[in-house]
């Protein structure tokens, strides 16, 4: 559920900064925004999600379309600016994890996933959409 409503961030980021967005383009962006609710209603009614867990993940949302604006302001390297970014990250994971039961199973599969989701994922989708907030493919205030 939270990797769907994550997806309408670019949207949000766009309608918030955009002035001047024409009929067709709105009217294109609130056709995909809808298929995006029905899908994200319907897993949040099969899967019985409860009220707390879907108002965090639109603070996710939030929160990360915040960020976006505030990086285009900042205009740093990434290079710069990753390392502290991932470093707070991975001290809020650290926090927390004295309150959340977990276990790990270590094999060859969940290597592979770590390292895609870590390496790809995130610091190669995040250099991605820096190098386009630079460029100015991403529209900004």
């Amino acid at each position: 559920m939270l990797a769907t409503t994550s997806g309408v961030q670019p949207v949000l980021t766009l309608l918030w900064v955009e002035r001047g967005l024409p009929l067709r383009r709105f009217a294109g962006l609130l056709l995909a925004l809808s298929g995006l609710v029905l899908v994200v209603y319907d897993s949040i009614v099969l899967s019985r999600m409860p009220w707390r867990g879907v108002a965090f993940a639109f603070a996710a949302l939030l929160s990360v379309t915040a960020g976006s604006l505030m990086q285009k302001r900042l205009a740093q390297p990434p290079l710069d600016v990753l390392p502290l970014q991932y470093g707070a990250g991975l001290a809020m994971c650290v926090a927390l994890l004295p309150w959340m039961p977990w276990q790990v199973r270590v094999n060859a599969q969940l290597i592979v996933y770590v390292a895609w989701l870590g390496l790809v994922i995130s610091v190669v989708a995040t250099l991605l959409l820096y190098r386009l907030i630079t460029a100015g493919d991403i529209a900004c205030c």
